[in-house]
C-alpha cells in the first residue's frame, strides 16, 4: 500500500467507527452507507488540503500553473441552482488551479452558510493586482472578529462547521503571495497578477 494514503486510511476506518458508535447509541440516525462514505471522503479531502498547504508553506507555483479567468474557476464552483451575482473582468493569476478552486469554494460556502442572500462574487483589477470579492447581505463579521474568523478552528458562536474555511482561505492567499481580509459581510482576497 502507498505510505501516503495510509494516514487517509486510517482516518476513514477510525470516522466509519465513531459513526456506527453513534448510530448505536441513537445519537445519530442511521444512513445509506454511502452517505456517510461520502462525507468521510469529503473530510479526507480537507485533510489533505490542510496538510498540503500547511506543509509547502509559502512555495510558488511553477509558470505552468496559471489561472486564466478567475471569474470561470467562480463559475466551476457554483451548482447550476444557485442565485450568485458574477461580475467583473477575465484576470490572470499564477498559482495552483486546486488550491485555488478549494479558496473559491469555501469562500462560496461561508457565504452560503452563514450569510444571508443575496451573494455577489466580484473579479477586479486594482493597483496592486487582481481583487477577488464575495459579499452577501448578511449582518457581517464584527470588526473586533475580523482577524479571528481566520485563525484555525475559530467559528463565532455556535456556528456549525469544523472552523478551517477560511483560515485555508488566507492560507493559500499568502501562498500564491497575496493576503485574504473580512469588511462587514464581504470577504476580499487580492493576489498579485501573473508576471
Amino acid at each position: 500500500m502507498n505510505a501516503t494514503r495510509q494516514p487517509a486510511k486510517t482516518i476513514t476506518v477510525v470516522l466509519l467507527s465513531i459513526a456506527l458508535l453513534l448510530i448505536s447509541a441513537g445519537v445519530l440516525r442511521a444512513a445509506p452507507l454511502s452517505d456517510y462514505l461520502t462525507r468521510v471522503s469529503s473530510a479526507i479531502t480537507l485533510i489533505e488540503e490542510v496538510r498540503g498547504v500547511y506543509e509547502h508553506g509559502s512555495s510558488r507555483s511553477s509558470p505552468e500553473q496559471v489561472v486564466a479567468g478567475n471569474l470561470a474557476l467562480v463559475r466551476q464552483r457554483l451548482p447550476a441552482k444557485e442565485t450568485i451575482k458574477l461580475d467583473g473582468q477575465t484576470i490572470s493569476v499564477r498559482g495552483d488551479p486546486r488550491l485555488l478552486r478549494r479558496m473559491i469554494r469555501n469562500l462560496l460556502e461561508n457565504a452560503k452558510r452563514h450569510g444571508a442572500p443575496p451573494i455577489e462574487v466580484r473579479v477586479s483589477l486594482t493597483a496592486e493586482g487582481a481583487e477577488l470579492s464575495v459579499c452577501d447581505g448578511g449582518a457581517g463579521i464584527p470588526d473586533s472578529e475580523s482577524e479571528r474568523v481566520f485563525e484555525p478552528f475559530y467559528r463565532a458562536g455556535a456556528r456549525p462547521g469544523a472552523g478551517l474555511g477560511l483560515a485555508l482561505v488566507r492560507q493559500i492567499a499568502r501562498r500564491h503571495g497575496g493576503e485574504a481580509h473580512v469588511r462587514g459581510s464581504c470577504f476580499i482576497v487580492a493576489l498579485p497578477l501573473e508576471s
